[in-house]
């Protein structure tokens, strides 16, 4: 049986983070090929071994590569190097965030012949039917690919339902590698990805450059279903959803909640949401959550200047943060807020210490809140990255270059170095996610 390979590059950009999870990417990939391939999943997260590369590339068709912009982006391309350079004849197909933004500058690289944009999995099974039948790739949509000398653009579809693909082919990976201890959620936690894309039209924010702010759910079923399997196989006791917005669907959310408070799993979860539909809930919602044993909210908040908040199109107030600490605390639910800095044109000179002041008073609300300060790194595709260029930042000419991109540094000529130990000595004592 022929071989497919997918390779995840560790994720040294979090280098601030201390915690790796189960890369769903790869194996919803993997879900659409298991079948018919012997697929093999490399997290270079784990590094459990050498890897063999003279072994990994006899009968292999095609190597998978997804990679987030900045650090992974270098991780993914030695892997490629070495598997060209051990059978230059193997397709290697690369996706991800970065690869959606800049397809071109990605399929431009020596080591990369098909690039995937946006949501992979039905294109990746078209690459792999037509590389193993010997058919063209023009019929596939989200892909760009060389011909010869020409670099072939197909088109690109929207999100599709997240529901229609198989399941999750567990057995390519050893969920129990990824168990995580945080005290603030469990002492056994697993991640889990129920949905793709928000459908908020934040300007900084990645998501809205990547799915166009559409949004698509697995549903309570399929959710269900996979953390059955997390609870049992993978012996968690608490799950962490990393959705880029959790609590699009209200009615969703709380059929979720309902459906886990009837189960014997006595599991906690965690989640995130935007501000204003959290603010929202109702009583009756909140204490569905709490009994459903929510313990922890992810929350945007961004800024504390109101002008910040305007330029990012995010529709709160810092009062409305403010506000949602104190109902978080209210309901025994931790609130780990995060907050970005230095909005270009922002016309605040204050934003800084406004943005400090909400999240200490937010500390001060309740102690078990977290509260966490990025840099805003202009992120491409989004409604800010222009006004960004505009004001200064020089953007990486090459997939190389982009490698090095890095928000947790100053990454814009407008913000003044001082501030970075100052951010990062406030993160060091605010957070319990940063290790400097």
């Amino acid at each position: 049986m022929e071989k497919i390979v997918l390779y995840h590059p560790a994720t040294h950009h979090e280098r601030f983070y201390s915690f790796y999870w189960i890369p769903y990417s790869l194996l919803s990939i993997a879900s659409v090929v298991a079948n018919d391939f012997e697929v093999i999943i490399i997290d270079d997260n784990l590094k459990d071994n050498e890897i063999d590369f003279k072994n990994l590339t006899e009968n292999c068709l095609c190597v998978g590569i997804s990679a987030m912009t900045g650090h992974q982006i270098s991780g993914g391309l030695s892997f490629a190097k070495k598997i060209k350079e051990h059978n230059p004849e193997i397709t290697t197909v690369w996706g991800g965030p970065h690869a959606t933004i800049f397809p071109e500058l990605t399929i431009a690289h020596p080591c990369i012949d098909i690039v995937v944009k946006g949501q992979g999995e039905f294109a990746f099974k078209g690459i792999v039917d037509a590389l193993k039948t010997g058919k063209s790739l023009r019929a596939i949509d989200n892909i760009l690919y060389k011909e010869k000398q020409d670099i072939i653009n197909n088109g690109q579809l929207p999100l599709r339902n997240k529901n229609i693909l198989p399941e999750f082919p567990w057995q390519l990976i050893d969920v129990k590698k990824y168990l995580r201890n945080d005290p603030k959620i469990g002492t056994q936690i697993l991640n889990y990805v129920s949905s793709q894309g928000c459908p908020f039209e934040c300007t900084f924010c990645s998501e809205v450059a990547l799915y166009n702010r559409r949004w698509k759910s697995y549903g309570v079923q399929r959710i269900m279903q996979d953390i059955d399997y997390l609870v049992h196989s993978g012996e968690a006791n608490a799950i962490k959803f990393y959705d880029a917005n959790f609590f699009v669907n209200i009615p969703l959310v709380m059929q979720f909640a309902e459906a886990l408070g009837n189960t014997d799993y006595n599991i906690t979860w965690a989640a995130s949401g935007h501000p204003k539909t959290l603010n929202g809930l109702t009583e009756d919602q909140w204490q569905l959550l709490n009994r459903s044993r929510c313990s922890r909210l992810l929350i945007g908040a961004e800024s504390g200047s109101q002008n910040a908040l305007d330029i990012i199109k995010k529709e709160i107030t810092p009062a409305m943060t403010v506000s949602l600490a104190e109902k978080c605390s209210r309901y025994d639910v931790v609130g780990s807020f995060t907050f970005v800095v230095g909005f270009p044109n922002c016309g605040d000179k204050d934003e800084i210490e406004k943005t400090l002041e909400l999240a200490s008073h937010i500390r001060a609300i309740d102690p078990r809140h977290d509260v966490k300060l990025h840099f805003y790194a202009p992120y491409p595709g989004t409604p800010l990255f222009e006004e960004a260029i505009a004001a200064g930042f020089k953007a990486p000419a090459s997939l190389e270059q982009w490698a090095y991109f890095d928000y947790y540094t100053i990454e814009t000529p407008w913000v003044n170095p001082q501030w970075e130990p100052i951010i990062h000595k406030f993160n060091s004592e605010n957070s319990p996610y940063v290790h400097l």
